[in-house]
């Protein structure tokens, strides 16, 4: 009869559609009926555990040591939550910072999540929700920060959002100026750069030009004329003819 009362005891996952309270109700009932003590309740119920409730017991079966131990972390683990509270709660895990969305709004928004499923959350509790929903760049340094309380965390987030939100404007700034002076320089270089480059160029063509005339007058120079070579008679010492038409040359 006990072994029949044992296995007609349903097994626990941990999923949402089961609830601990009732189980492990089950489980004591069941235990008044067989007479079992804690020590046997405990080795029942975690012969019972499978899925997710058993990876669980696995990970933690070094700190539970007796049924009182079991069923409150079991409980604490995997708790009974209504369906209204199982939507709020998956609200407050799923936030995500909006990239232009303002860290006061996100702020307001999460803790009032909290309120809703839990109103005695612990402060540690809603620091560690608005954390995990911030924007990345804001995440990182959030969690390096010792934060104890909801509005410590927002005056050192809201200080930190402040001074990113300058650095990047004079970023800006400093990157619009240098843009300006660049545009400047080179609205004032180009020209002169073309004068020093075209100036060279005409000068060297008139050098080459007027050294080209020099050098053709002075071959003109040199060269002796066709006009100026005139025959000569070297019998007589006239001109125009050679000695061997003059007719002084045959007397």
């Amino acid at each position: 009869m006990v072994e029949h009362k044992i296995k007609q005891l349903p097994t626990f996952s941990g999923k949402d559609n089961e609830k601990i309270i009732e189980w492990l109700k089950n489980i004591a009932q069941i235990g008044k009926i067989i007479n079992c003590h804690d020590e046997q309740l405990y080795f029942i119920a975690k012969l019972k555990l499978e899925g997710d409730a058993q990876k669980w017991y696995q990970q933690h079966q070094d700190k539970i040591s007796d049924w009182n131990a079991f069923h409150k972390l079991l409980s604490q683990r995997f708790p009974s939550i209504s369906h209204n509270e199982r939507e709020t709660l998956r609200q407050l895990v799923s936030p995500k910072q909006g990239l232009n969305e303002a860290l006061s709004k996100y702020f307001r928004d999460v803790l009032n999540l909290c309120d809703k499923y839990d109103p005695n959350m612990l402060d540690s509790s809603r620091i560690g929700y608005l954390q995990e929903g911030l924007r990345s760049e804001l995440q990182h340094y959030a969690l390096g920060q010792q934060m104890s309380t909801p509005q410590q965390f927002f005056n050192t987030m809201q200080q930190h959002e402040n001074i990113q939100v300058r650095l990047s404007n004079i970023q800006l700034d400093e990157y619009g100026t240098t843009a300006i002076i660049q545009q400047s320089r080179n609205h004032t270089t180009t020209p002169s750069v073309q004068q020093s480059n075209s100036f060279p160029m005409h000068r060297t063509t008139s050098s080459q030009s007027f050294n080209t005339e020099t050098t053709r007058r002075s071959n003109q120079q040199r060269q002796p004329s066709k006009n100026n070579r005139q025959q000569t008679c070297y019998s007589c010492g006239q001109p125009g003819h050679y000695a061997r038409d003059c007719s002084h040359h045959f007397r």
